[in-house]
Order: C-alpha cells, then sequence, then structure tokens
C-alpha cells in the first residue's frame, strides 16, 4: 500500500514539474507575442512561425502522459518479474543451523604432547 501511495505522489510530481515550465512558456508567449527584429544573415528564422499556447500545452501534456505510460510499465515489467522469480525459483525453507562451538583451547592441549620435543632447550 505504501508503494502505491509513493507512486502516486511521484506521478502528481512529474505532473506538476512537467507542466510548469510549459505553463510559464504559455503564459510568456500570451504576454508577449512581438518577435524581435531577425537580422537579415539568418532568413531561415523567418520562416518559421512560432507555435501558438494551445499546441505548446498539448505536446507538453502528451509528452506527459508518455512518460506516465513508460514509468508504469516499467513498474510493471520490474514487479512481474520479482513476482516470476519467486513462482520459479523459491527459496529453501531449511532452518538455519547454529554454528557449533568450538573450543580452540581444548584443542590445542590435545595437541601439546606431556614432554617437550628434544631439539627445544629451555
Amino acid at each position: 500500500m505504501s508503494f502505491m501511495r509513493s507512486y502516486f505522489r511521484l506521478l502528481l510530481l512529474a505532473l506538476v514539474l512537467w507542466a510548469t515550465p510549459v505553463l510559464c512558456q504559455a503564459e510568456a508567449v500570451v504576454k508577449a507575442p512581438s518577435v524581435a527584429a531577425v537580422p537579415a544573415t539568418k532568413p531561415a528564422q523567418n520562416q518559421m512561425s512560432p507555435k501558438p499556447p494551445r499546441q505548446k500545452l498539448l505536446v507538453g501534456y502528451i509528452g506527459l502522459v508518455f512518460i506516465i505510460l513508460v514509468l508504469t510499465g516499467l513498474i510493471m515489467q520490474v514487479t512481474l518479474m520479482l513476482a516470476l522469480r519467486r513462482a520459479v525459483l523459491p527459496r529453501p525453507d531449511a532452518k538455519k543451523l547454529a554454528t557449533p562451538y568450538v573450543d580452540a583451547w581444548a584443542l590445542a592441549g590435545k595437541r601439546v604432547s606431556e614432554k617437550p620435543p628434544d631439539d627445544v632447550t629451555l
């Protein structure tokens, strides 16, 4: 449940972050429709007509819907892959065994002989 809540919050954030620059650009075009004089050295810019604000908004919203669909598809793919992995490769239910305690001093004591070796001088 918390995953879905976080996902919807992410979608809302994406909507706000995507729409804000598009709306600001559309307002700027509506407020200042006059275009500065274009120098004669760049005739290609004279041929371009600016898009109307509604068309900019439409392009922005279409892009937002596309991003939402892509993100939703990716999340669904990851969820499906995890579900298939758990169905095909289940984890073993073997109980964990306690590590046996080994007394290192007792083992060392067993290895020591009663008399010292001949080559050791005290």
